[in-house]
């Protein structure tokens, strides 16, 4: 059974893919960049840690890839209330 649920996961996850390749504007984007922009979408309260845990990158690595899509207006900022 998990072998049949990664499966599923990972045609989930190409059909994202060729869907932010599709748009225009997210060509000028990196595959890195994408697959952070996807997993933003993918997780239920995306944060630093779990974006990097879900993609197997550093923390450092997601932070600056963020950085970068903060300013260019693909992803926003959020605080949990509560959070300071």
């Amino acid at each position: 059974m998990d072998l049949i649920r990664l499966f599923k996961e990972y045609g989930e996850k190409q059909e994202t893919l060729l869907r932010l390749r599709e748009d225009e504007a997210l060509l000028a984007l990196t595959n890195t960049e994408q697959h952070v922009v996807a997993a933003v979408g993918d997780l239920n309260a995306p944060n630093v840690t779990s974006i990097a845990e879900e993609m197997g990158l550093t923390k450092g690595a997601v932070s600056k890839n963020i950085k970068k899509l903060l300013s260019q207006g693909y992803v926003d900022a959020f605080q949990k209330e509560g959070n300071s």
